[in-house]
C-alpha cells in the first residue's frame, strides 16, 4: 500500500511539474504565441479574441496543476498572491495620495494594466513563474524551448523589417513613427543570444554557438546600443568565472591574450567598421551601432541625463517614502511619452523614497553577489541561469521600467528563493552536525 502511494505521489509531482513548466515556457514565449494565434484567429475573423485565448492557453496548465495539488492536499505556493496583494495595495495608496496619477495608470500600452498586470506580458507574472519553477535544472530545460521559439520570433521580426524597410516605434510625443532601428527587437535578439551562449558554455555544441552568433549579428545590425551592453555584461560575468576557475597564472595569460586582441581591434576599429558599413550599404542594410561609432555619437545619451536630472531634483525634495508607484511619470511624461526615467536606482528612489529606495537597491546588490559567488564554481546550471536573468535585468539602467519588466521580477524571485534555500540548507547541516557531536 505504501509503495502504491509513493508511485502515485511521484506521478502527481511529475504531472504538476510538467503543467507548470508548460505555462512557464508559454509565458516567456508569449510574443511567439501571440504571433501564431493571431495568424490562426485572423482566418476565422476571431482577432478580437486574441488576448483572452492567449491568456487561457498560458494559464490553463497552471490552473490544472493548482487544482490537482489542492485536491490531493499538497502544498500550494502563495508567495505570489502575497506580492500581488501588496502591489495592488501600493497602487491604491499611491492613487489616494496622488489622484493625478490616474491618467498615467490608465494610459494605453504604458499604463498600470499593460505594464504590470496584463496576464500575457505584465512584469509581475515573472515572479509568479520563477516562484513556481526555481529549480535550476527545470529552468535550464525550460529555457531550451523558450530560446528556439524566441529565435523564430526574432527571425520573423527581422524579415518583417526587410519587407517594410523600417521599424515602427513610438516617439517622445506618443506618435507612431518609422525608425531606422528596432529598440525592442534589439533586446529580444540580445536575450536570445544570451540563452544560446548559455547553452554553448555548458554543452559546447556548435549549433548553440552558431545561433548565438546569428542572434548577436541581428542585434548589432538592427538593435540599440543598450542591447549590446546586455550581451557584453552576460559574457563578462561568465568571463570572471573562467578567470577564477583557471587559477592565477592561467587567468593572467588569458587576460593578456584578450587585451592584445582588444588593442588590435581598437587600433583597426575605424577601418573594420568602415568596411562593414560599405558592405551593408551595398546590400541595402545599415547598423545604427556601427554608424554611431563612425560618427562619434555612440555615447550620446539621447536626453537621458536631462531626464535623470529632473528626477534627482524631485528625489532630493521629496517625501521620505517617495512618490508611490509611477512616481516619475508626471515629471518625465510631459517631455517623453513613456514617462519613466531609464534608471533602476533612480526609479527605486523616486517611487520608494531616497533612503528606502537606495536601501532596497543595496540589499539586492548584496544578495546578488551572494548568489553569484556562491555558485560560480559549485553549480553551473544555477550560475548560468542567474547571470542570464541579471544580465537582462541590467537593461533597466538604460531603458524601460522595473514595474513592467518580467526579468526583474524573475530576478527578485530567484534571489528570494535561492538565498532562502541556501539558508535552510546551512541550518539543516548545522543541526545535523550538532546532533552528531552530541551523540
Amino acid at each position: 500500500m505504501g509503495r502504491i502511494n509513493i508511485v502515485n505521489n511521484a506521478k502527481l509531482r511529475v504531472s504538476c511539474t510538467s503543467l507548470e513548466n508548460l505555462s512557464f515556457v508559454l509565458f516567456f514565449s508569449a510574443d511567439f504565441l501571440r504571433l501564431i494565434l493571431g495568424a490562426l484567429l485572423a482566418r476565422i475573423d476571431g482577432s478580437s479574441f486574441l488576448f483572452p485565448v492567449t491568456w487561457g492557453i498560458i494559464y490553463l496548465p497552471l490552473i490544472f496543476s493548482t487544482i490537482i495539488r489542492l485536491s490531493n492536499k499538497k502544498k500550494v505556493n502563495i508567495t505570489f498572491i502575497v506580492i500581488l496583494i501588496l502591489v495592488i495595495g501600493y497602487v491604491f495608496i499611491s492613487l489616494e495620495l496622488h489622484p493625478n496619477y490616474l491618467d498615467w495608470y490608465l494610459r494605453e500600452d504604458y499604463g498600470i494594466w499593460d505594464t504590470v498586470f496584463r496576464p500575457d506580458k505584465g512584469g509581475i507574472y515573472g515572479f509568479l513563474f520563477f516562484s513556481l519553477c526555481h529549480d535550476e535544472n527545470r529552468l535550464y530545460k525550460n529555457f531550451k524551448f523558450i530560446a528556439f521559439m524566441c529565435f523564430l520570433f526574432v527571425g520573423y521580426q527581422y524579415f518583417q523589417f526587410l519587407n517594410l524597410g523600417y521599424w515602427l516605434d513610438i516617439n517622445a510625443m506618443g506618435m507612431s513613427v518609422e525608425s531606422s532601428y528596432g529598440l525592442t527587437f534589439g533586446y529580444n535578439a540580445s536575450f536570445v543570444a544570451c540563452m544560446f551562449f548559455m547553452f554553448y558554455i555548458k554543452e559546447k555544441k556548435f549549433l548553440y554557438f552558431l545561433l548565438g552568433i546569428i542572434s548577436s549579428m541581428l542585434m548589432i545590425l538592427q538593435g540599440s546600443r543598450g542591447a549590446i551592453i546586455v550581451l557584453m555584461f552576460f559574457l563578462l560575468l561568465n568571463y570572471v568565472r573562467k578567470l577564477i576557475s583557471k587559477g592565477l597564472v592561467k587567468a593572467f595569460l588569458f587576460t593578456m591574450i584578450l587585451l592584445i586582441l582588444i588593442i588590435f581591434l581598437a587600433m583597426n576599429l575605424s577601418s573594420i567598421l568602415s568596411w562593414l558599413s560599405v558592405k551593408l550599404t551595398n546590400v541595402n542594410l545599415s547598423s545604427r551601432t556601427i554608424d554611431a561609432i563612425l560618427n562619434n555619437t555612440l555615447f550620446d545619451d539621447n536626453g537621458r541625463s536631462a531626464i535623470q536630472s529632473l528626477v534627482q531634483e524631485k528625489i532630493q525634495n521629496g517625501p521620505f517614502f517617495g512618490f508611490g508607484i509611477f512616481g516619475d511619470r508626471p515629471l518625465v511624461g510631459p517631455y517623453y511619452y513613456w514617462g519613466y526615467c531609464h534608471n533602476l536606482l533612480l526609479e527605486f528612489q523616486v517611487d520608494f523614497g531616497k533612503y528606502p529606495g537606495f536601501l532596497f537597491f543595496f540589499i539586492l546588490v548584496i544578495l546578488s553577489m551572494k548568489v553569484y559567488f556562491k555558485n560560480i564554481n559549485n553549480n553551473i546550471d544555477k550560475f548560468l541561469i542567474f547571470i542570464l536573468i541579471i544580465s537582462f535585468t541590467s537593461k533597466l539602467f538604460l531603458s524601460s521600467t522595473f514595474w513592467g519588466d518580467k526579468y526583474f521580477w524573475s530576478f527578485l524571485a530567484l534571489i528570494l528563493y535561492w538565498n532562502n534555500s541556501e539558508k535552510k540548507t546551512g541550518l539543516r547541516h548545522a543541526f545535523i552536525k550538532k546532533r552528531s557531536e552530541s551523540i
